[in-house]
């Protein structure tokens, strides 16, 4: 056969490659719940004084939403707090439960559940928005945006003044008031300054190429220099 068809093939190959790599090692996103959404609410809360916050009505969703995988106290999924269960209900990773074999209408619980009331655990968080946000769309786990959207700031209200922020209470959240509402407002102001802003880092430059279009990269280089030794000698 002539070395030309070696080539030709070759080369074929090599931009063959070139085309499909980045639809063939693509990596695919993180994968983010979808909101589901309710038209109405499902929840059946007690009867509340009239003079109950925002925050007082958020504290009764937590109780029926995500007391049992956050604990009594928001100190996370811990031994203890499992411990307080029904012998029975204990184990929520074995089969037909929350782990192995899932029936239909159930879902896989994580390992490690987080704390929601403690120190630092809000530090993520700029703005009581931003805590807003993220609830409404990935709580709860196994029903991301089941709630209502003023049940999601109820439950809001209820974390922050758990997490020592007592001014919930006097200005109830609603979208204007929870982007205003700055968790962290010593990190804010140092970082307004004029020596912070001067100090700030620099962004790195971006990564080289993926490892895959260097591979290829040096696919086509062999397969371009061994075509032309091939056709030197003919």
């Amino acid at each position: 056969m002539p070395k030309s068809i070696y080539l030709v093939a070759g080369l074929a190959a090599a931009l063959f490659l070139l085309a499909v790599a980045p639809t063939a090692f693509s990596q695919e996103p993180p994968h983010e719940p979808e909101p589901m959404g309710t038209p109405e609410s499902w929840l059946i809360l007690p009867e509340l004084p009239e003079t109950a916050t925002q925050a007082d009505v958020g504290a009764e969703i937590y109780r029926l939403v995500c007391k049992s995988c956050h604990g009594d106290r928001g100190q996370g999924l811990t031994r203890d707090w499992i411990a307080q269960w029904p012998p029975e209900d204990q184990n929520c990773w074995q089969s037909q439960c929350h782990g192995g074999r899932i029936p239909p209408d159930g879902f896989a619980l994580p390992r490690f559940v987080p704390p929601v009331i403690g120190e630092e655990v809000l530090a993520e968080y700029d703005t009581a928005a931003e805590l807003y946000d993220f609830t409404r769309q990935q709580m709860p786990w196994h029903a991301p945006g089941s709630l209502q959207d003023h049940e999601y700031l109820q439950v809001t209200a209820y974390l922050l003044r758990e997490n020592g922020y007592a001014a919930v209470d006097e200005t109830p959240l609603d979208e204007t008031t929870a982007a205003a509402f700055v968790l962290h407002p010593e990190e804010a102001a140092a970082a307004s300054t004029p020596e912070a802003t001067a100090a700030a880092p620099v962004a790195p430059p971006a990564g080289g190429a993926p490892w895959y279009v260097l591979a290829l990269a040096a696919v086509v280089g062999f397969t371009l220099v061994l075509g032309v030794r091939l056709l030197w000698k003919r």
